[in-house]
């Protein structure tokens, strides 16, 4: 009887441990790095013309991944490619087998998503053109859905995602792709290893004594027909028709060629062919930063006529993504400038197959400069033509004289008028083009509008505005399509690629809104063709979202945000069923939730004044009767967003793990027109007090300890950090990363690795200061022009005005030169500042490295622990 209630108690006991041992195991930590490295990620979620398949791009969780060399901000090559087929029993499988240390990725990365007709599908959906990167290459294939097979080509595709070079397909089983000739293929992504390559390469024959290792640039007198010689300089490669049937390839062109655009009717393709070296001339300005190394020519290939090429423009520089069709086929539009001057003085440039002749359109009296981007030297917001005129998006010039109390982004597109600095401009709008300058804006009337267009067809746009869908017509009338039909909708998200599809192929895309119905949310379709609708499903979750929808919209693919986990569904529209395909960071469920705040306050600077708002990161345990040291996250051209902590991108400046551990981690709201002093002398003058107007608003509500603030700055933000070192003693320790602290050094240097894989190493980081609008990087003075200036607003010539600890991070393969940081820290260490210095060997701007990432991180809590706890 001992012996039964001997066991009857054991039995209890070790109940109530495994109780609490399963208690224990799903008690909920804060966010780790090792939670970090084990994020996953979808990439691209893509639907097939047909609409049966359905195509995944996956990341892997990240320290699963088997190479780092990409150095881009993103590892998004390093993906793998799934396949679901939505009417079939299997669930989410590999597209292919698929090697371990490759990456595989879709034509859909690229940086103008809208360009890509079908996403690399052809038309009956029976093909997809994917992409294979592996040992420092990357290969370009065909999957056959029919043959369920992959074939790889023996040819060096051109791809660079920022400037659209991605293949075309002309007909179900043929398409057009640019390569590079054998052996000389160069892209971002393999940026690295061609560097180790030639390095290696050079040292051991340097080693050997045999074989001359130097490398020789040279500069000499601008001879007189310098342009002629110019406009005739273009790079090596070839423009191939490949037919995915037989495998036969045939060259149609020789050169490098991007931003392929097949005509509606399918008779024309138009391209831009890539020039050699940006030209350098002392009496122009360089006009290259490292997106836009190369010009672009503008030129059309006439199918029927054996591929019969025409030159648009001899002498013009295109800007890189910006190629419209008009839907009848008849005029082709780019958005060009001379190449021996700025993006300012771009204008649109059309042009008529039929007549063969290209005139420029006249914008006078607007701005094309784009609300969509604050990007230097970035294009016009996307056009449409409505019959034979042309739509644009643009602000219209007020006054010409230049206001000081007036200051709004120094980046126009307005041509001669933008030289003289910032001008006065209205609110943007919609504007029907005229060749008299009598341009028609459409939307006037409006009080908010969308720059994106959602619909397109011969005759009209269809935009989102004040809350409705409206479809406007190229006499200006205007019809509400949702008025009736829902109460309050918000601004969709997936649709810009559909409706350039719908107006090429006469395909009825739904768009796809937020409707606000009694309280609730729904997620419904809108078909601004025939008027139907649908209301998809309920909002439960606020990072719920439609990632794709099917051309003949019977199906859609839906993700819900649980926290930080992620999962997929398959949405049947016509019945409302769902079903789960796939769930991503599961791992991150038994984490605790940060939650993010908006603060809101008001920059005062003279006269100017300007309601801010920045976003904090809370941490996780965090007690509103109680104050916390906290990190202010600045870049200065950015709004104050907290980014997602779940996030692939960046995932070395992902801050959860910072926030886990005690720290309000702010993201500070910035007036960008503000940044720089009235005489525009000190290209962050303002900087420091538009922070500080941040940091003072979070100690007056309460949130952070006035005494335990820290500053963090990246790139642009590092350079901005250490100018703000030398402004004010407010911030206890600072972490300052990949950026500069002498202009006159970066002006001419030129990085280790673009020194090795070019085409820079003739002009370093100059282009970022020649440009007169770019007034973060000084406005166009070059050094021996304005010494003085390049002095004032460097960190480095100030810098025994610092007081604070300042932790100092780069890498060897930046190509803003580490040497920068090497400079600042000697003359930290002279004067015996409090300064270390972490330099990265084998990455590029920033860690991508788990062991890297792992250690940055840990280096940084330390450092503001040491000083803020």
């Amino acid at each position: 009887m001992k012996n039964f209630f001997y066991i009857i108690f054991l039995n209890l006991l070790l109940g109530v441990c495994n109780s609490g041992l399963h208690a224990l195991n799903n008690e909920k930590h804060s966010f780790r790095i090792d939670d970090l490295l084990q994020i996953e990620d979808i990439r691209t979620v893509i639907f097939s013309p047909n609409g049966q398949r359905v195509i995944f791009q996956k990341m892997p969780p990240y320290h699963s991944i088997s190479d780092f060399s990409a150095h881009a901000l993103t590892v998004s090559h390093q993906t793998k490619l799934y396949s679901f087929d939505w009417k079939g029993e299997e669930g989410l499988k590999p597209l292919f087998p698929q090697e371990d240390a490759a990456g595989y990725f879709l034509n859909a990365g690229s940086s103008d998503w809208s360009t890509i007709p079908n996403n690399g599908f052809n038309d009956d959906g029976s093909r997809i053109i994917v992409y294979r990167i592996f040992n420092g290459k990357i290969d370009l294939g065909v999957f056959d859905f029919n043959l369920n097979q992959i074939f790889w080509l023996p040819i060096e595709p051109n791809l660079d995602s920022r400037i659209s070079t991605y293949p075309i397909w002309i007909s179900p089983d043929e398409f057009i792709v640019s390569a590079f000739l054998e052996g000389q293929q160069v892209s971002p992504p393999l940026k690295a290893k061609t560097a180790k390559k030639q390095l290696f390469a050079d040292w051991q024959n340097a080693w050997r004594g045999d074989t001359v290792t130097a490398q020789v640039l040279t500069s000499s007198p601008i001879g007189k027909d310098v342009n002629t010689d110019f406009a005739n300089n273009f790079r090596d490669g070839s423009l191939l028709l490949v037919n995915a049937s037989t495998g036969k390839i045939i060259k149609i062109a020789d050169g490098l060629y991007s931003s392929l655009r097949l005509s509606p009717d399918g008779r024309y393709l138009a391209a831009h062919r890539h020039g050699g070296e940006l030209l350098l001339d002392p009496d122009y300005p360089v006009m290259a930063v490292p997106l836009t190394k190369y010009r672009l020519q503008p030129v059309v290939f006439d199918i029927e006529m054996g591929y019969k090429k025409n030159v648009v423009c001899e002498k013009c520089d295109a800007f890189s993504t910006r190629v419209e069709w008009s839907t009848d086929s008849q005029n082709l539009l780019f958005f060009v400038k001379s190449f021996d001057d700025f993006w300012h003085k771009g204008r649109f440039l059309r042009y008529n197959v039929n007549e063969k002749i290209a005139y420029y359109i006249n914008h006078n009296g607007l701005d094309l400069a784009p609300v969509s981007s604050n990007r230097m030297l970035a294009g016009p917001d996307r056009p449409s033509w409505i019959g034979d005129r042309l739509a644009v998006f643009a602000r219209p010039i007020i006054s010409n004289v230049i206001k000081k109390e007036y200051r709004p982004s120094t980046y126009h597109i307005a041509g001669e008028l933008s030289e003289q600095g910032p001008i006065e401009v209205g609110r943007p709008d919609w504007y029907l083009l005229a060749e008299n300058g009598e341009h028609i804006n459409l939307t006037s009337n409006f009080e908010k509008i969308s720059f994106e267009i959602l619909g397109e067809d011969n005759n009209s746009i269809v935009i989102f505005a004040d809350k409705d869908l409206w479809q406007i017509k190229s006499d200006g009338s205007k019809q509400n399509l949702t008025r009736d039909i829902f109460t309050s909708l918000s601004a969709p998200n997936i649709n810009t690629t559909r409706a350039r599809l719908a107006a090429s192929q006469n395909l009825n895309p739904d768009i796809i809104l937020e409707s606000e119905e009694k309280g609730d949310v729904w997620i419904v379709s809108f078909n601004y063709i025939t008027g139907l609708y649908s209301r998809l499903f309920k909002k439960t979750y606020d990072d719920t979202d439609v990632k794709s929808i099917s051309f003949d919209s019977k199906v859609a693919i839906v993700s819900e945000k649980k926290e930080y986990s992620t999962e997929y569904y398959i949405l049947n529209i016509e019945n409302k069923k769902k079903s789960k395909i796939v769930e991503i960071n599961g791992h991150l469920k038994n984490v605790k939730k940060m939650h993010k705040k908006i603060i809101e306050y008001t920059y005062k600077n003279g006269k100017n004044q300007r309601k801010l708002n920045s976003c904090m990161i809370l941490p996780p345990d965090w007690n509103p009767d109680n104050t916390y040291p906290m990190i202010v996250w600045d870049y200065p051209q950015l709004k104050g967003s907290c980014p997602s902590l779940t996030s692939s991108d960046w995932l070395v400046l992902n801050m959860a793990p910072i926030a886990a551990s005690g720290y309000i981690v702010m993201y500070t709201d910035h007036a960008v027109d503000l940044l720089s002093t009235e005489d525009r002398a000190f290209p962050f003058g303002n900087l420091t007090d538009m922070v500080l107007s941040a940091v003072d608003a979070a100690v007056a509500q309460g949130y952070a300890d006035p005494d335990r603030i820290g500053l963090y700055g990246v790139s642009l933000g590092g350079i901005g950090s250490l100018w703000m070192l030398t402004q004010t003693d407010r911030f206890k320790a600072t972490v300052s990363s990949y950026g500069a602290a002498n202009f006159a050094r970066m002006y001419g240097t030129v990085s280790l690795i673009d020194s090795v894989t070019g085409p820079t190493a003739a002009y370093g980081q100059m282009g970022f200061f020649e440009i007169p609008a770019n007034e973060l990087y000084l406005g166009g003075a070059r050094p021996w022009e304005d010494p003085q200036r390049y002095t004032a607003a460097s960190a480095f010539f100030s810098v025994d005005k610092i007081t604070t600890p300042v932790m100092l991070i780069h890498s060897d393969l930046d190509v803003k030169d580490a040497g920068e940081y090497r400079q600042m820290f000697s003359a930290l260490r002279r004067l015996r500042k409090d300064a270390i210095y972490i330099e990265y060997r084998g990455e590029g701007h920033i860690p991508t490295s788990p062991a890297n990432i792992r250690h940055k991180i840990e280096s940084v809590i330390n450092w503001y622990d040491k000083y803020l706890k």
